[in-house]
């Protein structure tokens, strides 16, 4: 899908007419492209959905990825880190959350490969902007402390 300039890939699900019922495994993974800049939006996927786009021959390269699963210890496999190599994330978390979100071994995995990852729990909102070569990444924590 042509986005006036930048491009929307749809990666999963597959084939959305065969999906039954809602679940995390069924979320939308869209990769964005605009310029040399890449993002990719990963859902609510799991273990499963990341070894199946690991096996895709999709681009699957981001500079920005929307952790999986809210860095749930379901997801952001090592395979699939690999295969995005991103330098920013972003998990999606409620504070103090139930679920534990995210997940200790979740967030050693972002910090060995060096991905700055960011988490609305702590970092409030986070905007990305790009000019196709340029990225910035901001949380509003940080556009406080700017003032």
């Amino acid at each position: 899908m042509d986005l006036g300039g930048a491009n929307a890939l749809g990666l999963w699900p597959q084939d959305a007419s065969r999906v039954a019922a809602a679940n995390n495994n069924n979320s939308l993974v869209l990769r964005l492209t605009d310029g040399n800049r890449n993002f990719m939006l990963s859902g609510d996927i799991k273990k499963k959905v990341e070894a199946a786009l690991v096996s895709e021959k999709a681009p699957r390269q981001a500079d920005f990825l929307k952790v999986p699963h809210h860095g749930s210890k379901t997801s952001s496999t090592e395979g699939f880190l690999a295969a995005v190599q991103p330098k920013i994330a972003v998990i999606s978390v409620g504070e103090s959350n139930s679920f534990g979100h995210p997940s200790s071994e979740v967030l050693d995995r972002y910090q060995q490969r060096g991905i700055r990852a960011y988490r609305t729990d702590r970092d409030g909102a986070v905007s990305a902007w790009t000019d196709g070569n340029f990225l910035k990444v901001q949380s509003s924590a940080e556009a406080r402390n700017e003032e």
